[in-house]
């Protein structure tokens, strides 16, 4: 198109400006400065649904050099524009990911549904099948057995299977399969093959701010994407023409066999905390050597406060049992438990102790924190990826970091001076988190109650059975 080029607004270069600067009327400048980032640019075409540039992607393409030959003030630029944001502009620029946050949930949501459920519209008997790798564990299986309990409670006619027994299930209508990032490549074809028709729905899992490339090429099998976190939806919100939406986990309290603390290992009368660490992946996401460091820096005088370090999957893999020894370098305020635990035994250690202790550098879906938080314990954990979708400053303790590129990714590098100083000092009065604990537990129940998801499933998959089919996923 001849003519000029749109004109660019100025943004201060500053994380610091003036209300009057950020929005006219005053009011606080940062909260006040960031809702002008992502208002509409007056400059641009808003088209597309769900594709609406901003004033920072204005600015910003006005300056990162990849940007320049765009005119978002054409259809197809700006949506280039608004995918470039919403998938590369965090990871390339090092943004704080809660600027990125609106537009990719835009993106994501905003895309209209590519097909209708088969059957009668709002068919209140409508067939389910979830499947999910129930004999191999993890969070993909986490994804299916929550899934499947909460549409069970709505009334859904709904069956759970694993996702190598796919026979049997021809004819359902809806069809949510549940993966992890890593297979998508491999299984989800696969997997689509197998099930034949119906409306394909995904749930991924994934601890990453970006997933795989093969696992993307793949999101076209499926109708719709089921994200299980913001942080899931904003990781895949610009990579597909399909719905993107978010559809949290439906997570409850569970049964609790109280258990003494020498059943773990653990000495009566001291503050313990309790961290977590992945033993299916690498140390450098969920590093309990941070853990070490930061307690250690706490407590430097021994017998003030305990450790126990725990993983998920059972015991400590071989080739991750000497780095941990030798963070632990025989302290006896620190236990590692080396054993596997039940479902059962990892509600009871979260309740033998008094504080979560939650340093991971990325979280797909935060589910002990979550479970924490429904048994009274007060979270310490960085409020980034699906861990600050839980803990803030009303509702735990959110420890400082800064994001670092690893291998095409972006890792949170936690302050483990931070954690050291919040956990001292909860240790030392451990009732100011009375206020937080109870906040904490009000909003999981109220965003992840069974009840409250079940509700938010049954209003999609009635909606999707409304809308026109206009073509087949694939």
């Amino acid at each position: 198109m001849a003519g000029s080029r749109p004109a660019r607004r100025s943004i201060p270069s500053s994380g610091r400006c003036s209300a009057t600067s950020a929005r006219p009327g005053g009011g606080d400048p940062f909260v006040g400065y960031e809702a002008y980032l992502d208002e509409a640019w007056p400059d641009a075409v808003q088209a597309a649904p769900g594709h609406v540039v901003t004033n920072l992607m204005g600015f910003l393409q006005g300056i990162v050099p990849p940007l320049g030959g765009l005119d978002p003030r054409q259809p197809h630029d700006a949506e280039r524009l608004v995918r470039w944001f919403a998938t590369e502009a965090a990871g390339a620029l090092c943004l704080d990911p809660a600027l990125v946050a609106p537009a990719a949930i835009r993106l994501g949501e905003g895309r209209p549904a590519i097909a209708a459920i088969p059957g009668r519209p709002g068919d209140s008997e409508m067939e389910v099948t979830v499947t999910a790798p129930l004999r191999t564990g993890g969070d993909a299986m986490q994804c299916g057995r929550l899934t499947f309990h909460a549409l069970l409670s709505a009334g859904v006619a709904v069956e759970l299977r694993d996702d190598g027994c796919q026979e049997g299930a021809d004819g359902v209508p809806v069809r949510i399969t549940c993966l992890s990032g890593d297979r998508m490549a491999d299984a989800l074809p696969a997997a689509m093959s197998a099930q034949g028709g119906g409306f394909r729905i995904l749930v991924p899992a994934w601890d990453l701010a970006c997933f795989p490339a093969p696992a993307l090429s793949t999101l076209g099998l499926v109708h719709e994407v089921w994200a299980p976190s913001r942080f899931i939806q904003i990781a895949l919100a610009g990579h597909t023409d399909r719905p993107v939406i978010h559809m949290p986990l439906a997570i409850e309290p569970e049964p609790v066999a109280a258990l003494p603390r020498s059943a773990f290992g653990l000495e009566e009368g001291r503050f313990a905390f309790l961290a977590w660490f992945d033993g299916r992946s690498s140390l450098d996401r969920t590093d309990p050597r941070t853990a070490i460091r930061a307690f250690r820096q706490a407590f430097p005088r021994r017998g003030r406060a305990s450790l126990v370090l725990a993983s998920h999957d059972g015991a400590v893999p071989p080739e991750q049992r000497p780095g941990i020894d030798a963070a632990i370098d025989g302290d006896p305020d620190i236990v590692l438990l080396d054993r596997t635990l039940t479902a059962a035994d990892r509600q009871s250690l979260t309740a033998a102790c008094d504080a979560l202790l939650s340093l991971h550098r990325s979280e797909g879906l935060a589910l002990a924190t979550a479970r924490a938080m429904l048994l009274d314990r007060p979270v310490i954990a960085p409020d980034y990826a699906a861990s600050g979708e839980f803990v803030t400053a009303r509702t735990g303790y959110p420890v400082k970091y800064r994001l670092v590129p690893v291998d095409g990714s972006c890792l949170a590098e936690i302050d483990a001076s931070h954690a050291a100083w919040i956990m001292a000092s909860l240790a030392d009065d451990p009732r100011q988190a009375d206020p937080l604990v109870a906040r904490a537990h009000a909003q999981v129940r109220h965003l992840h109650g069974r009840e409250a998801v079940a509700a938010r499933q049954q209003g999609r998959l009635r909606a999707l059975s409304r809308r026109p089919e206009q073509h087949d996923a694939g």
